[in-house]
C-alpha cells in the first residue's frame, strides 16, 4: 500500500462522483502496460524509487489513494494506491513475440490472487511493477472506472 507523502487536508476528504460515474459498476479502467527493456538488471531500488515516486504524487492527485465510497463518492482517506512488486520467470521478448492473455495476467494486479477482489470492490488504483528474468521490467496501472474516464466529477 502506498499512501501519499503528506496527508490530505481535511477540506478535501471527500469528491462526489458525476451522475454517469455513479451509474456505473465499480470496475477498472482497461490497464496499461509500459515495457522497459535493459540487457542489465534494473538496479534493485527501482522498485523503492516508483514507490516514493507515486508517493509524492499521490499529494496532488489524492482521490487515487482513496477508496469507493458506496456508487456516489470517493473517500480520500489516504488508504493509499494498491502496489505490488512481482517476479516473473520468463522473459520480456516472450510476452513481445507472443502477447498472450496467459503472460499478460501476470503482470497485472487485478489477475493476482491477493488483490483480485480489490479489483470488485472499492480500489481506486493498482499497480504492478513485474521483473522479467532478462532484467526488463513492466509497469501495469489500472484505474477505476468511476475515476478515470474523463467525465468524473
Amino acid at each position: 500500500m502506498i499512501k501519499p507523502s503528506t496527508p490530505t487536508p481535511h477540506h478535501q476528504t471527500g469528491l462526489k462522483l458525476s451522475l454517469l460515474d455513479q451509474l456505473l459498476p465499480p470496475t477498472l479502467y482497461p490497464t496499461i502496460i509500459y515495457f522497459y527493456y535493459s540487457d542489465h538488471h534494473f538496479p534493485s531500488n527501482v522498485s523503492e524509487s516508483l514507490q516514493t515516486s507515486l508517493s509524492k504524487a499521490l499529494v496532488h492527485i489524492y482521490p487515487l489513494a482513496g477508496r469507493l465510497n458506496g456508487p456516489a463518492s470517493i473517500d480520500c482517506n489516504d488508504q493509499g494506491a494498491y502496489f505490488l512488486d512481482a517476479q516473473v520467470n520468463y522473459q520480456l521478448s516472450d510476452v513481445l513475440k507472443r502477447p498472450e492473455h496467459s503472460l499478460l495476467n501476470n503482470l497485472i494486479a487485478e489477475f493476482d490472487p491477493q488483490t483480485a477482489h480489490l479489483a470488485l470492490g472499492s480500489a481506486v488504483l493498482l499497480v504492478q511493477i513485474s521483473r522479467f528474468n532478462c532484467g526488463g521490467i513492466a509497469l501495469a496501472v489500472s484505474l477505476s472506472h468511476k475515476i478515470a474516464d474523463a467525465t468524473s466529477c
